[in-house]
């Protein structure tokens, strides 16, 4: 009970931090949105400067947004149907860029399968799992995606042909700030925990294995035929 408490503890403290941080990230950015603006000359410095403070507000976001997630907020979150093939393809031919300038082979194949959650939320799960596949990728390797209806829901692979994962480093890729695969190009470390807890407040999840390389399954409810939503 203790160890709880102490995690609940700083789990409020790194919120409030976030908190508090919010507001003087998109001041101290407008700030040097205006230095840019009358500076004469090259203003790489500045727009260094710009993209960090970006990079910061998001991590910030992030923060925010799994805190809200793990406090059982999501409740919030918009519902409606949509296909969860449909809502994949786009965002894998956007990521082609960075795949192609990783030397990475992205794939994306599958069936339609409708889901009932937030469309920008599982776009936001989804991105996270993709970024984590691309990341842990090597030069001339393959990251597959992979929509069907699988023992009665809906499911979304992301398969890697990167290192893969140890057996006792299945489960503790959902923790937060946990790297496995640093030498890779590590990210923030909140990315895999923001995907399982967003399937979760849908009431799905994500999972890991390692067959090869690393495979993360995002699995959600179908969406429940029309007549029994209108319970006839």
């Amino acid at each position: 009970m203790r160890i709880r408490a102490e995690v609940l503890r700083v789990r409020r403290l790194t919120a409030d931090a976030a908190h508090a941080l919010r507001t003087p990230l998109t001041a101290l950015r407008g700030h040097l949105e205006l230095i840019a603006s009358h500076e004469r000359g090259s203003s790489e410095p500045l727009g260094t400067a710009i993209e960090q403070v970006d990079e910061l507000t998001r991590f910030v976001n992030r923060l925010l947004l799994l805190e809200k997630l793990e406090a059982g907020q999501g409740e919030s979150f918009a519902r409606e149907r949509f296909d969860l093939l449909a809502k994949t393809r786009p965002l894998v031919e956007h990521l082609q860029v960075v795949a192609e300038e990783r030397g990475v082979d992205l794939e994306c194949q599958g069936e339609s399968v409708e889901v009932e959650a937030d469309p920008s939320q599982i776009h936001q799960a989804i991105l996270n799992l993709l970024d984590n596949a691309l990341r842990h990728t090597p030069r001339g390797g393959k990251v597959v995606v992979d929509v069907r209806e699988r023992d009665g829901a809906a499911e979304l692979a992301v398969s890697d042909s990167g290192r893969g994962l140890a057996a006792d480093q299945l489960e503790r890729v959902f923790e937060r700030y946990y790297s496995t695969r640093a030498g890779d190009g590590a990210g923030t470390g909140l990315g895999l925990p923001i995907a399982r807890a967003i399937a979760r407040s849908f009431g799905g999840d994500v999972s890991a294995t390692s067959p090869g390389g690393a495979r993360f399954v995002l699995r959600l409810p179908l969406t429940r035929p029309a007549a029994m939503d209108a319970g006839i």
